[in-house]
This record gives C-alpha cells, structure tokens and sequence, in this order.
C-alpha cells in the first residue's frame, strides 16, 4: 500500500509544471477575453446613448421634424381615440368570447358530471341488485333447509309416536 502512494505521488509530481503553467495560461486569456468584451458592451452603450440622445442634428433632420410634428400630433389624437375605441370593442368582443367559453365548458362539465353519476348510479343499482339476488337466494337456500330438517324431525317424532301407539294398543287387546 505505501509503494502504491508512493507511486502516485511521483505521476502527480511528474505533470504539476506542466498542468500549473495550462491552468495559468487559460486563467490569463479568460481574463483578457472577459475584460474585451466587458469593453466592447459599455462601448456600444455608451456609443448609442450619445446617438440618441447627444448627436447633433443636421439642417434637414431638423426641417423635416418639425414638418412632421405638426401633423403628428392631430393624427395621434385623431388615431388615439380610434385606438380607444378599438380596444374597447375588443374588450368587448373579448368579453363575451370568454363568457360564451366558460358557459360551453360549464354545460359540457354538468353534462360529463350528469352522465358519470348516472354511470355510476347504474352500476351501484346492477351490483347492489345482484348482491341482494345473492343473499335472497343464500336465505332462501338455508331456510328450506332448515324446514326440511325440522320435517325430517317431525316425521320421525310423529312415526316413533305413531309405533308407540300401536305397540300400545296391541298391549291393550292382548290384555
């Protein structure tokens, strides 16, 4: 066992430079990689930041907007209450699309419901009314028995009887 440690000491040893100095070079690179790229993004921010917000107008992009600003603003209005008016309706429409759905799906669960209970109803009644069948016939089946024992009984009392009277009365005329 120690000859074993001994030996895998030696193979880690034999790599260590060699895996340190990969671990250094790829730790190097990732870092450089990361802080280029960490520079291009808040270039590309800043960049269009000042596009938007900071760049200097020509003489025609100002000309134009300010053509364009005046009708834009009727037409906003115009195209604002348009739009409020559409969405109303489609609220609308929205509305009683949803309800219509929800009053289809509430008929089609009741009549799932309606249909499942009376399923189940059935098969409690055909079940119930076998088990019932059962236990009248098992009854039944006990019951004869029973009166056929107990008529067994009497026959034989009233036949042990009727040979005690007979036996008597032959005593009674011998006598």
């Amino acid at each position: 066992m120690s000859q074993e440690k001994v030996d895998a000491y030696k193979q880690e040893k034999k790599g260590r430079k060699a895996r340190i100095a990969k671990q250094k070079r790829i730790k190097k690179i990732s870092g450089i990689v990361a802080l280029i790229l960490l520079v291009a993004c808040v270039g590309l921010v800043g960049w269009r930041v000042y596009a938007v917000n900071f760049a200097p107008k020509t003489a025609i992009d100002a000309a134009t907007e300010d053509v364009i600003e005046t009708p834009t603003e009727e037409a906003t209005e115009d195209t604002t209450v348009e739009t409020d008016a559409a969405a109303e309706e489609t609220a609308e429409d929205t509305a009683e699309e949803t309800d219509a759905a929800a009053e289809e799906t509430a008929e089609e669960t009741t009549e799932e419901t309606d249909a499942a209970t009376e399923e189940t109803a059935e098969e409690t009644t055909e079940e119930t009314a076998e088990e019932t069948d059962a236990a009248t016939q098992e009854t039944t089946e006990e019951a004869v028995e029973e009166t056929d024992a107990a008529t067994e009984e009497t026959s034989e009392e009233t036949s042990e009887e009727s040979a005690e009277s007979d036996a008597e009365e032959s005593t009674d005329s011998e006598n």
